[in-house]
């Protein structure tokens, strides 16, 4: 975490890599 970040974005960034994350996985489960 960045020194002058505010805490709302940090925490849409996190909230946003989570929805990429869960996005890919399931992408990767139904090529499978």
């Amino acid at each position: 975490m960045k020194r002058g970040e505010t805490l709302p974005e940090t925490l849409t960034e996190t909230h946003i890599c989570g929805l990429l994350h869960e996005f890919i996985f399931n992408s990767l489960k139904l090529n499978v």
